[in-house]
């Protein structure tokens, strides 16, 4: 690929992750706020935050790697330490999660919906969360029903090649 189409795909991922960031809690909290039923708005907004907390993660990575290859360099390793964290954080952010949607549910404190919109959004970081770290699922998905290998996501290839752990 040449120079100026990797720094142009680089910069619409960048790009795209954050206007994710802004646009996902506009049109949900939007729908959300004109709800008929009662809305537990602490669970969804917990779910809602869990999968911005990993898209802005997204968001950084990719600005990083723009920079890295416009100086023609590496991610730094502090960095890769940064995302290291992340990885692990991030599974503490969706148990935490799960867990308290488990017991807003069990407790009545929380409705079907609220519980659906909840374990959408967390899936969806779950589902982010192994796009970045993990192997690249947009497109994957279509290899992997043809029998083909997923590929490693540019962040886990980062995370391998990078400083030891």
């Amino acid at each position: 690929m040449p120079f100026a189409d990797l720094e142009r795909r680089l910069r619409s991922l960048r790009n795209g992750e954050a206007a994710n960031l802004v646009a996902l809690p506009a049109i949900f909290c939007w729908l959300w706020s004109r709800a008929d039923a009662p809305v537990n708005w602490a669970l969804r907004l917990a779910a809602l935050l869990a999968l911005l907390y990993v898209l802005a993660q997204g968001g950084l990575y990719w600005h990083l790697k723009l920079c890295a290859v416009g100086a023609r360099e590496d991610i730094p390793p502090r960095a890769l330490a940064l995302f290291r964290w992340f990885r692990g954080s991030n599974v503490v952010v969706v148990v935490g999660i799960s867990v308290g949607a488990a017991v807003a549910g069990f407790s009545g404190q929380a409705t079907s919906v609220d519980l659906v919109w909840t374990g959408g959004l967390v899936g969806f970081a779950v589902v982010e969360h192994v796009n970045y770290y993990s192997h690249q699922l947009a497109g994957g998905v279509v290899r992997w029903l043809r029998g083909q290998r997923l590929r490693r996501s540019a962040l886990a290839v980062d995370l391998y090649n990078g400083v030891a752990e």
